[in-house]
């Protein structure tokens, strides 16, 4: 390396940047003060290994994950984002997944610092199907959420929202229990769809009902509650 020259004669700096460095590779330093008089006696030579540091993004998934560093090949942070309707598939340099891949947890060179896009796969929904007095009726009970994505020919929904039962209340004995509450119907209406167009659907405990992925619910404002 070379010295840095301080061209008004004092400093005070502690640190000094050095370009053209490898990862992973150590480098020896050694350090003297250099002034008006002369040149200080040379430290000791320490040791330094320059680490890369790869960025963890959510890409529309929520949730914190800290940086990674490191001086050479490890394996990456285990995935804590989660998103709703969606199972995490891995990460890939680039959002729309387009470049390099890699799975939870796999083994990651950190030759150059870069940033990890989540990549996310829907999850299917798989609802009941009935036929009643000629029409299909579809049961969404996923709590968790999952994507649906409407048939060929079909441009609109009545929808119903249907409150779950209150739990029953303790009997007069200490192991019996009264029946549960009634379900409740809580919200109808009317949906338009686009054939072949997904849509995000929860049910189930304080589901947000149904909506084109990154759009607000058109059930924002509801939440399921028990009937009488």
């Amino acid at each position: 390396g070379t010295w840095t020259i301080v061209t008004d004669g004092v400093s005070t700096a502690t640190t000094s940047t050095i370009s053209s460095l490898v990862n992973g590779t150590s480098v020896l330093f050694r350090v003297a003060a250099v002034n008006s008089v002369g040149s200080g006696a040379a430290s000791d030579a320490v040791s330094a290994t320059p680490q890369a540091t790869v960025t963890f993004d959510a890409n529309s998934g929520s949730g914190s994950m800290a940086d990674q560093s490191s001086a050479g090949s490890t394996a990456l942070t285990s995935n804590s984002f989660t998103r709703q309707a969606y199972s995490f598939a891995g990460w890939n340099t680039a959002a729309d997944g387009s470049g390099t891949a890699y799975a939870d947890g796999a083994s990651y060179a950190f030759a150059a610092s870069a940033t990890l896009y989540a990549q996310w796969d829907p999850v299917v929904c798989v609802p009941d199907t009935t036929t009643v007095g000629g029409e299909t009726v579809l049961t969404f009970t996923s709590t968790t959420g999952c994507v649906w994505t409407a048939p060929a020919g079909v441009t609109g929904y009545d929808y119903v929202v249907v409150g779950g039962g209150g739990s029953g209340g303790k009997g007069q004995q200490w192991n019996t229990a009264g029946a549960g509450g009634h379900g409740g119907q809580v919200v109808q209406g009317r949906l338009s769809v686009v054939p072949g167009q997904s849509y995000e659907v929860i049910a189930g405990s304080r589901g947000v009902g149904f909506s084109q992925p990154g759009t607000a619910s058109v059930f924002d404002a509801v939440t399921a509650s028990g009937g009488n």
